[in-house]
């Protein structure tokens, strides 16, 4: 998208009454139902002494180490930096825009899921599509950011999956 598409995206978004605050309850609020499902999930897991749990730490935490690794190399900035447009969801970091870690950790986690319910899956691909489309209406990141994130987050975990089904 181009600095026009941006400030008006920007200016439309910002014309909503309170959309800041619909924008960062909607992506906190999905974080948070993410990471409540999945910090709940390996609870029960590790109870059960289910060794499911690995299918569900390994393909997000390996993928998080070289996201991380991917973002601190390349440094990219944000919309809201390239563009000097405020975001509308507070975000004070510099740089490290590509990709977006927040929609690869939702997606990753839910296309993990498949192999324990696909309501659980679903739910978080759902709510990964929802901080998808705030990050990108907020100012905080580009259109590529999330859909690499999203797609990656999912190829990851897809790999693990497909591996796990063919063994079991």
């Amino acid at each position: 998208m181009t600095r026009e598409g941006y400030e008006k995206l920007n200016e439309r978004v910002r014309a909503v009454s309170h959309s800041s605050d619909i924008l960062t309850v909607l992506s906190s609020g999905a974080s948070a139902v993410v990471a409540v499902l999945y910090v709940l999930t390996l609870f029960f897991l590790f109870l059960s002494r289910d060794l499911r749990i690995l299918m569900i730490v390994c393909p997000p935490l390996a993928g998080f180490l070289f996201i991380s690794m991917i973002r601190s190399g390349l440094n990219l900035k944000r919309p809201y930096e390239k563009y000097d447009i405020v975001p509308l969801i507070e975000k004070n970091t510099n740089g490290n825009s590509f990709p977006s870690r927040h929609v690869f950790s939702a997606f990753a986690i839910g296309v993990s899921f498949l192999v324990i319910s696909p309501i659980l899956s679903l739910v978080c691909l759902v709510c990964g599509a929802l901080i998808a489309i705030c990050r990108v209406l907020s100012g905080v990141h580009y259109i590529m950011d999330v859909v690499f994130g999203a797609a990656f987050g999912s190829a990851i975990s897809l790999v693990f999956d497909i591996i796990y089904f063919v063994n079991h």
